[in-house]
């Protein structure tokens, strides 16, 4: 196919748009069979406020709402991510698939903004095409569209693109529709993230350096003045909303200071998006890939014929500017902050301008054909680990195996194995590497154990082992699937609780510990049916009462509630007083 071809089929008037949403559909199309909630924050957003997002009246409210609809001191004022689930309920109401068909929707539309914005900064339309069909199935990405909580890096970039392009329109020709859009869309901007604050500090410098006009001039006034406003009306919204200010100013900028390698991670997501994770701690976001980055555009930069230093100083901007906001969040945080990989949606626009801000025309420029091959192998590669990935994030049990092998510092991501009937075998084990336990009460020392992190990856490597002389024995499934719960990965569990339950399914205690699995992984109808299982082979089983007594009454079912109570009551289990007396005023209103 000739070259004239190519350019026909793909660049010519409407097809590139055409081109991203077919690629964008085709890549993520499958998650719109994402029924399940993944209960990070996408339960919360959606289902537990619901109530607020399910008409489209609720629109004019979300201006002066907390993201979470907290009745005060919320910090998340991002009134425009709320309208955009409310336009989801719309399509589906309480189903999953109308938000993941707008998560899609939102990234082809930015990638499209992505196109127009390359050639807005004067990148040829060939070579814009091709970088944002990159951009449209990074792998880096994925988070943005897969995961419904992600969705606000996508608008964001809606925003934020066209808002740039119409300050570049202005400077060529200045107008007041020019004007008026810029400020429009950067409105709409910071009312999505608050972000969006960095947008006039990249203006002025694409205005100074790259574009050296003089910034001391009634422009400059004009765009203050515009600026100013905006903003002033947003933090009055904010205070309306109640969103609480950052406490410590001074820990807040220590806390970005230490937190910048974690550009240098970011970085490395993007050139070699092979390990990548839901929302790591510092501890295990390596900074070598970074530097291998950051050594390789030094490479590029030195051998290319041609620099546009403003342009790599801009975009470089451009990607630390939008991405340090983002630390500000982790100023008064008691816990290890986490960093989600969403977050690197609009910055990769930044490095992307980096390569194209250089010029390969003499020894060093590739031929057409070994351009072509590289963009095409290079793209298919990118297209299934972008699809691979996607599937992370399908459910809860998916996401928080993936986020508990990303992140293994993580200790939030460690479940408290105490929950389980531990078997008596590993229960010893895990009292052994506490010196000096001796105890004879084997299931007390257990529930009072605290067990760390070190201690379950040590039983977990031992039992592993283990399995290969004798794969078809029930008790070391059993063991494996309780180990597997306590470091996080509940996708193995499962797995091994299906073996176990094959080989030996008529242990109450391995039906009981199944329930408490899919309790925690939100399968709650599974978890209901094992412990129902477990009563019927054990029925002196207090705990198992218990559990459904806590499950029965969180599904509104009183009377199942509060019989299960009684005999957990009976058999020797407490119940909460406070949830007995609960469950009676609910049965008691009921009878009225």
């Amino acid at each position: 196919m000739t070259e004239k071809a190519l350019q026909s089929i793909f660049l010519e008037r409407w097809h590139p748009y055409a081109w991203i949403a077919l690629v964008s559909c085709l890549l993520y199309g499958h998650i719109l069979t994402f029924s399940d909630y993944t209960y990070f924050d996408d339960y919360i957003l959606i289902a537990r406020n619901f109530s607020h997002i399910d008409e489209l009246s609720d629109i004019g409210h979300e201006l002066f709402e907390d993201a979470g609809h907290q009745a005060q001191g919320g910090n998340l004022y991002r009134p425009i991510l709320t309208i955009s689930f409310i336009l989801s309920a719309q399509l589906s109401r309480l189903d999953l698939w109308g938000y993941h068909l707008t998560d899609i929707v939102l990234h082809l539309i930015a990638s499209m903004f992505v196109f127009v914005a390359l050639k807005t900064l004067g990148i040829k339309r060939g070579l814009a095409f091709v970088c944002t069909l990159l951009f449209c199935i990074h792998p880096a990405l994925t988070q943005a569209v897969a995961w419904i909580s992600g969705r606000n890096d996508p608008l964001l970039a809606i925003f934020v693109l066209p808002c740039f392009m119409f300050f570049v329109k202005f400077l060529e020709s200045p107008s007041l529709k020019w004007y008026l859009l810029h400020l429009f869309f950067f409105a709409l901007a910071i009312l999505t993230k608050e972000t969006a604050i960095v947008l006039p500090f990249l203006a002025f410098f694409y205005a100074g350096v790259v574009k050296k006009q003089d910034l001391f001039s009634r422009s400059t006034v004009l765009w203050l003045l515009g600026w100013g406003m905006v903003l002033l009306n947003w933090q009055i919204a904010r205070s309306i909303a109640q969103i609480a200010p950052i406490g410590d100013k001074w820990l807040a900028v220590k806390t970005i200071f230490s937190h910048l390698p974690i550009l240098l991670a970011y970085l490395g997501k993007i050139f070699w998006p092979f390990t990548l994770a839901y929302a790591p701690v510092q501890a295990d976001m390596s900074l070598i890939p970074g530097i291998a980055a950051i050594l390789l555009l030094m490479a590029a930069i030195v051998l290319a014929e041609k620099r546009n230093w403003r342009m790599i100083s801009f975009g470089l901007l451009w990607y630390v500017l939008f991405l340090i906001p983002t630390f500000f969040h982790y100023a008064d945080m008691p816990r290890l902050p986490k960093f989600y990989e969403h977050r690197v949606y609009l910055p990769f626009l930044g490095i992307m301008m980096i390569p194209l801000s250089l010029s390969f025309t003499g020894r060093y420029a590739p031929s057409r054909i070994f351009s072509y091959a590289s963009v095409a192998v290079a793209m298919v590669v990118l297209g299934i680990l972008s699809y691979s990935h996607s599937f992370d994030f399908k459910n809860h049990f998916t996401l928080h195996e993936y986020a508990a092998m990303s992140s293994p510092s993580d200790d939030t991501q460690y479940p408290r194995v105490q929950m389980m009937h531990v078997p008596e075998v590993l229960a010893r084990q895990f009292l052994a590497l506490q010196a000096g336990n001796s105890s004879n009460d084997l299931a007390k020392t257990l529930q009072e154990s605290s067990f760390s992190t070190q201690e379950v990856r040590l039983l977990l490597k031992e039992t592993e082992q283990a399995q290969f002389p004798r794969p078809d024995d029930p008790a070391l499934h059993h063991r494996l699937a309780v180990l597997y719960f306590a470091r996080g990965y509940y996708v193995r569990s499962l797995e091994e609780f299906q073996k176990a339950t094959i080989e030996g399914p008529e242990r109450a205690d391995l039906q009981f510990n199944l329930g408490v699995l899919c309790y925690d992984g939100h399968a709650v109808r599974k978890a209901e049916q094992a412990w129902l299982k477990a009563l019927q082979l054990d029925p002196q089983m207090a705990e198992a009462h218990q559990n459904l007594c806590y499950l029965f009454y969180e599904q509104k079912q009183y009377e199942k509630a509060w019989a299960h109570a009684q005999e957990a009551a009976r058999l020797g289990a407490r119940v909460s007083p406070g949830l007995a007396a609960e469950i009676q005023k609910f049965l008691s209103s009921s009878e009225r």
